[in-house]
């Protein structure tokens, strides 16, 4: 038997959303000329941000909604959060239990089960694994059907059953482990970020329903690190990102040699791939300096807004 994810099903939805809307290549790669020449025709501002010492270009009508120097961290180290996450952490035992008991509200009610069960066994069988991990085999069904037992007996066993719910707690421990561990790295990751942290500029439209965004965030890194490394740094957990790019080398800004990636971040607000919001990140490094420039929008916006988003990035300039 398999897992039963509680967010399987966001996943599949957004799979089948981004299915549904994928062109033809010929029609995209025609309709991203003509938002290229678009982005051409918006008039663009430059702001120089004297306390982070960096000019960029953004259209006219966007403001400036944060332009912050932060000189030191705020003293929380990794070590503080690793101490935290293990408070906060549950065992194994404890999170199989959680589960347990919350797929246990999941399950059909008793007197539809039972009303079921007195026509037909199986159907009766078929309806109770439904609703959680999925329907056995026919076989299964059938030698679950023929022990003689009661509508309110054969209940009670499968309810009182962990199997009946998930899979085997051995299975389920390795991948609880595995996702800790997945889960500590990510956050001790975000806290080296953050620890590095020294400025913030942000810019959005006035009218912003689509969400826009342009961030450039300052660093000051510890030693020499590749733009690579900071990408490492910042990226989220899988389970939070539904569709991502590989990060790709290639791009280079003000003459540094940076890394773009484009994902999607499930948020958890909504299903809908199109509400979701949508990043474009790039990464650079140079000495003990680092920069990442994020701009994002709803995904259902995102091409219109991505010409935009790529002069704004190529637009960086140290000063």
């Amino acid at each position: 038997m398999r897992l039963n994810k509680a967010d399987g099903h966001n996943t599949m939805t957004i799979m089948n959303s981004e299915k549904r809307g994928t062109l033809a290549p010929d029609i995209r790669r025609q309709a991203l000329e003509i938002l290229l020449k678009e982005a051409r025709k918006v008039e663009f501002t430059t702001y120089t941000s004297s306390k982070l010492k960096f000019a960029i270009s953004f259209p006219a009508n966007w403001k400036v909604t944060t332009d912050t120097l932060q000189r030191e961290s705020d003293g929380t180290t990794v070590q503080h959060v690793h101490a935290a996450l293990q408070k906060e952490e549950a065992s194994a035992e404890e999170a199989y239990h959680r589960l347990f008991e919350r797929e246990r509200t999941r399950a059909v009610r008793y007197q539809e089960f039972k009303e079921t069960y007195e026509r037909d066994k199986k159907q009766a069988y078929r309806l109770f694994f439904a609703k959680l991990l999925g329907t056995p085999p026919e076989q299964e069904i059938e030698a679950l059907a023929s022990r003689e037992l009661s509508a309110t007996e054969a209940y009670n066993r499968l309810m009182i059953d962990p199997d009946t719910f998930l899979v085997g707690f051995p299975e389920f421990k390795e991948q609880y482990d595995y996702d800790l561990r997945q889960h500590r790295q990510a956050t001790e990751n975000h806290a080296t970020l953050a620890q590095m942290k020294r400025g913030l500029l942000e810019v959005s439209p006035s009218n912003n329903e689509d969400e826009v965004s342009a961030e450039v965030t300052k660093l000051k890194l510890p030693n020499l690190m590749a733009a690579l490394e900071l990408y490492k740094l910042d990226k989220l957990l899988p389970e939070q990102v539904p569709t991502g790019s590989r990060p790709t080398k290639g791009i280079v800004v003000d003459g540094l040699h940076g890394v773009t990636y484009y994902f999607l971040f499930n948020t958890g607000e909504t299903n809908e791939m199109r509400g979701m919001p949508k990043f474009y990140n790039v990464y650079l490094a140079e000495n003990d300096q680092g920069w990442i420039i994020a701009c994002s929008c709803k995904a259902g916006a995102f091409n219109n807004y991505k010409p935009i988003f790529k002069r704004i990035i190529t637009s960086f300039r140290r000063t």
